[in-house]
């Protein structure tokens, strides 16, 4: 049974399993809900109840083989948050399945990477906790394959960013809803959370070097002024690294409680002037080249008035190919149109954030033939 409004109630135990229409769950029988963006969440997404038939199973299955490009990312995305959601609740183990979306992920990133970073940006319904993983991620796996690590050191790396927050999945959250900044006793938690985190990993069986070394020093500085071991340079895990620059570049863009998002540029240029010692500058500029000005799933207001998506990359970051999403009156367009932000009537005059932007019909921006595609730009319910 598809689920609707008033079947779940705020603060009430839920009394069926969530599943997404391919057969995913995301949520268990008993789970609590107190935020009531979930629970539209669920509608806008199609979720489902548990199902039992065996023609049901089937249905499924086609529309897993069915799927847009686009909705197996998503998919993804929603699959990563099943899984902190029963971990948190249910303390189920969760490494077989951060395994596979790992894998899935660079699949993903190595076949189509404009559209994941695009999506990796525009899911801004989700928690924090989801959204700034799935992004760290992503530009963790660019990053590495970038510098040309192997593929079993990007697969680590994927699955320490993944992870590198498990001790403090709650907190996360909690903190980007506050108006204040963290308590001493919750300051305390941040600081000692790579280490708890590496060690929930080690209990639930992970067994591997890489993995469990990110985890444990992905807060290392390159000057000695990070934690938990405040080693230097060189001595701090090449992964580790990494993971501590998108995790620098994921904290800083998105906004909390008590602190504005910072535009891109000015992170970039944080890592270039102000923390240059701090992180490791072949990496840094590594990720400044993946992500460029304006990294798709960017919106973007034009000299002609319009707001753009960025869609893709390309040679000059402050030249990205874009598409028309609201008219210069701030209408939804008809439909997506292509501007050159080269000319100056389409030169792009700066960033902005678009709430709903998580609406966004991805399919007419990425995938086979988005040329012959038609549709609302927004999937607005």
């Amino acid at each position: 049974m598809r689920i609707v409004r008033g079947m779940i109630e705020i603060g009430q135990p839920v009394e069926f399993n969530v599943y997404t229409r391919t057969g995913t769950m995301l949520m268990r029988r008993g789970s609590i809900i107190r935020d009531p963006s979930k629970i539209e969440r669920f509608i806008t997404w199609e979720c489902y109840t548990t199902q039992e038939s065996g023609t049901e199973l089937w249905i499924k299955k086609q529309d897993t083989e069915n799927q847009s490009e686009a909705s197996q990312v998503i998919e993804l995305i929603l699959r990563l948050d099943a899984a902190f959601t029963n971990y948190v609740n249910h303390k189920q183990n969760l490494i077989p399945e951060i395994s596979e979306i790992a894998d899935s992920l660079i699949e993903k990133i190595t076949q189509a990477p404009n559209m994941v970073i695009a999506l990796s940006h525009v899911r801004n319904d989700l928690k924090i906790s989801v959204l700034r993983t799935i992004q760290n991620t992503v530009f963790a796996i660019l990053t590495a394959q970038h510098a040309g690590l192997p593929e079993n050191n990007i697969k680590a790396l994927a699955c320490a960013s993944l992870t590198q927050n498990l001790s403090i999945l709650e907190l996360q959250d909690e903190l980007a809803e506050q108006k204040r900044g963290p308590t001493e006793f919750e300051h305390k938690r941040i600081r000692q959370h790579t280490k708890e985190s590496a060690k929930i990993l080690l209990n639930l069986g992970v067994q591997e070097k890489e993995w469990l070394q990110t985890v444990w020093s992905h807060h290392e500085l390159t000057d000695g002024s990070g934690y938990p071991n405040q080693i230097k340079g060189d001595n701090i895990p090449e992964l580790a690294r990494i993971l501590a620059i998108t995790d620098r570049y994921g904290a800083t863009v998105t906004p909390r409680g008590d602190r504005k998002a910072k535009t891109i540029d000015s992170v970039f240029r944080q890592f270039l002037i102000n923390d240059v010692k701090k992180y490791d500058r072949t990496f840094s500029q590594l990720l400044i080249k993946e992500i460029g000005i304006y990294p798709p799933g960017a919106t973007v207001v034009l000299n002609s008035g319009e707001t753009a998506l960025v869609f893709e990359r390309t040679e000059h970051s402050k030249f990205p190919r874009v598409k028309v999403i609201l008219d210069e009156n701030g209408q939804t367009a008809v439909q997506p149109i292509e501007r050159n932000t080269k000319t100056h009537a389409f030169k792009i005059r700066r960033h902005v954030v678009l709430p709903y932007i998580y609406q966004l019909n991805a399919d007419l921006f990425w995938g086979p033939d988005i040329d012959h595609k038609h549709g609302p730009i927004f999937n607005i319910v």
